[in-house]
């Protein structure tokens, strides 16, 4: 993936040499240094709670240092084509504002999106979190050259209508594709928190439905006045299954896998359950990886939508070398729909 550092790095070069960055930013570094010495490196899995330059890294940068922060002399002649990710991600996140900035409203995104699928928020603690991200997407566009850009983008965003069960499946997505990275299995209190999380999703969903089912009629068989044993139970469950039917359906569909390439890639997405007539759907990009060494082309093909479901495939042209693709798709009856 060390093709998608190489903005961030073009940002910060743009006027320093590396190895003056990281002079500029070195009591930073020298900071995550000790982070690596005063960790357990015995831990389970060789896992570490702190960002960090282990040893072999920090030599890889550094060629002279008496560990005083004044006497730290980066190498002459470092290229960051030398780097792996993980000495792209800790470098960036300490010496690169954009990066930083990308970071910031990444986190500030994912925890607007927590509160507002588990809970509700005060007004106070939400505009704190939604002045940060103003300020770091401004910082990141004038980093683009394109100054106010994002301004009138944020006020339509934070006046729009937040989609609770569009957010919650969103999330939900993300969290059980972690269990298919045996790195972050590895971690059994990250796992933990996965699970606590997907649990959380599980009982808002159950609430969702108990609440769509309050005070709606019931109707079930008696035989000739009397109780037929299981009528009920199963009378609850073809209003629940109707009631489904009359929402609306959403999900992801796509590949990433660099440095592999899995395109074209084409499947049959099910609609569960099925809908009473065609519905409409839409359907947007929702991840893009491709090379910088070719333009940008992308096709997406939508076809036989019917009640049961739809073909979708994802496919590029000419030279472009596209890692990864998907896109986030929605289903609704047409009747409900206003575009």
């Amino acid at each position: 993936m060390k093709h998608c550092y190489d903005m961030f790095w073009d940002c910060c070069l743009h006027k320093s040499s590396l190895d003056h960055l990281l002079y500029t930013n070195k009591t930073e570094l020298y900071k995550l240094y000790q982070n690596d010495i005063h960790q357990d490196h015995d831990s389970p899995y060789g896992l570490r709670t702190l960002k960090h330059l282990s040893i072999s890294q920090w030599s890889f940068i550094i060629r002279k240092t008496d560990y005083q922060t004044s006497s730290i002399i980066p190498k002459k002649g470092l290229e960051v084509t030398a780097f792996d990710d993980d000495m792209h991600f800790v470098l960036l996140s300490t010496v690169c504002p954009l990066y930083k900035s990308v970071q910031v409203v990444t986190e500030n995104q994912m925890k607007i999106s927590r509160i507002a699928v588990e809970h509700g928020i005060n007004n106070d603690d939400y505009e704190k979190i939604w002045e940060l991200m103003e300020k770091k997407l401004n910082t990141m566009s004038s980093h683009c050259n394109c100054a106010g850009y994002f301004k009138p983008k944020l006020d339509t965003m934070k006046k729009s209508t937040f989609n609770r069960e569009q957010t919650r499946d969103n999330r939900k997505y993300i969290l059980d594709s972690t269990f298919d990275n045996q790195t972050l299995l590895k971690d059994s209190e990250f796992v933990d928190r996965v699970q606590n999380e997907l649990k959380l999703i599980k009982e808002e969903e159950t609430k969702s439905s108990i609440c769509r089912h309050c005070a709606r009629k019931i109707s079930f068989s008696l035989d000739n006045g009397k109780y037929i044993p299981g009528s009920y139970p199963s009378a609850l469950a073809d209003l629940a299954t109707s009631g489904n039917r009359e929402g609306c359906q959403s999900g992801v569909f796509g590949e990433h896998a660099y440095p592999e390439i899995k395109f074209p890639a084409s499947g049959y997405i099910t609609f569960n359950p099925p809908f009473t007539a065609v519905p409409a759907l839409v359907y947007g990009l929702y991840l893009y990886d491709t090379s910088k060494d070719s333009n940008s082309r992308l096709v997406t093909d939508v076809t036989n939508l019917s009640k049961s479901g739809f073909n979708m495939k994802i496919k590029t042209y000419a030279d472009t070398k596209m890692w990864g693709a998907r896109i986030s798709w929605m289903a609704c009856p047409k009747a409900t729909v206003n575009v």
